[in-house]
C-alpha cells in the first residue's frame, strides 16, 4: 500500500470540510490513521451519490464498493483505504456483513427519487448514514454499539451535504429538496440553478429546520466518536447562520469549511465528550 495514495484520499476528505483540521491535536498517532482513513472512506463511497450522474456507473462502483468493504476484516482488501483499515485489530472483529452494508445502503439511495415529502427525505438520509454510524461504532466500541444519535448526526452532515450542491443537482433524479419543499416555494426542477428569492426561502427553511435537529442532538450531549463530534457541532453552528443569512448557500459554505478558533473550539468539545484529550505533538 502507498502512503502517498492513502494520504490523498484523506485530503479529499479534508478538502470538502477544511475546518476538520481543527481535530488533528485530538488524536493520537496510534489512531489518527485509521481514523481518517474510515471517514474518508465513507467519504468516497457517499461521494459516487453526489458525483456520479450515471445510474449505471453509480451502481457498478458502489457494488464494487460493497466487495471491497466486505473483504476488510479478511485481509484481503485492494483499496488504500480499504487497506489501511485492514491492519487494524478492530477490523477482524466486524462482520464482513457490518462492513458491506453501508456501500449496500447507498446502492439504494442510487436508484432514489426525489421524496415526496420532508419526512420521507429525512428517513433517505437516515438510511444512507445509519450503517456507516452503526460502522463506527463497531470500530470504536465493539459490535453492537449504540449508534443511533451518530446516525442523525451523520444524516445531518449529509443533507448538508446535499444543500451545498443544490444547483448541480437539478438534473439527477433525486432532487436535495423534497416535492414538498418545491411546492411550498413555487419551485420547479429547472429554477434550482438560479439564485432568486424563492430558492434562498427554501434553503433557509432547510437550514433552520437541520439546524433544529442538529441542536436537539447536541442538547443530549451524545458520546459521539471525535470527528463525528466535531461534524455535528460545526453543522449546528453553520446551519443556525445560514438559516439567518439573506444568501445562504454561500454562507453555509463559508462556514463550514473556516478552519478558524470557533473550530478549533467545536474540536476540543468533541474530543471532551469523546473522553480523548489533545495530544502533545512533542511526545
Amino acid at each position: 500500500m502507498s502512503d502517498a495514495a492513502l494520504q490523498s484520499y484523506v485530503r479529499h476528505w479534508l478538502a470538502a470540510r477544511p475546518a476538520r483540521l481543527a481535530c488533528a491535536p485530538f488524536l493520537g498517532s496510534h489512531v489518527a490513521g485509521t481514523v481518517h482513513a474510515l471517514a474518508a472512506l465513507e467519504h468516497e463511497v457517499l461521494d459516487v451519490l453526489a458525483s456520479v450522474r450515471e445510474p449505471q456507473v453509480a451502481d457498478a462502483k458502489l457494488r464494487w464498493w460493497a466487495d471491497e468493504m466486505a473483504a476488510v476484516p479478511a485481509g484481503t482488501a485492494r483499496h488504500p483505504l480499504t487497506q489501511a483499515l485492514a491492519g487494524d485489530a478492530a477490523a477482524v472483529r466486524i462482520a464482513a456483513a457490518q462492513w458491506r452494508r453501508p456501500a449496500e445502503c447507498a446502492l439504494a439511495a442510487a436508484a432514489a427519487t426525489t421524496p415526496a415529502d420532508d419526512t420521507t427525505q429525512w428517513e433517505q438520509a437516515l438510511a444512507v448514514c445509519a450503517p456507516w454510524a452503526a460502522l463506527e461504532a463497531a470500530w470504536w466500541h465493539g459490535p453492537g454499539a449504540d449508534s443511533a444519535v451518530a446516525a442523525q448526526a451523520a444524516a445531518v452532515a449529509w443533507r448538508v451535504d446535499d444543500l451545498l450542491r443544490l444547483p448541480e443537482q437539478r438534473e439527477r433524479p433525486r432532487l436535495p429538496l423534497s416535492m414538498q419543499c418545491l411546492a411550498r416555494h413555487g419551485l420547479a426542477r429547472d429554477g434550482l440553478a438560479t439564485d432568486t428569492a424563492a430558492r434562498r426561502n427554501a434553503v433557509r427553511e432547510q437550514c433552520a429546520a437541520l439546524a433544529e435537529r442538529a441542536m436537539a442532538l447536541l442538547h443530549t450531549k451524545p458520546a459521539l466518536a471525535p470527528l463525528r463530534g466535531f461534524d455535528l457541532r460545526l453543522d449546528a453552528a453553520s446551519l443556525r447562520q445560514a438559516a439567518r443569512s439573506t444568501n445562504p448557500l454561500p454562507a453555509l459554505a463559508r462556514r463550514r469549511g473556516r478552519p478558524g478558533p470557533a473550530a478549533v473550539l467545536a474540536a476540543w468539545r468533541a474530543a471532551r465528550a469523546a473522553g480523548v484529550r489533545a495530544v502533545d505533538p512533542g511526545h
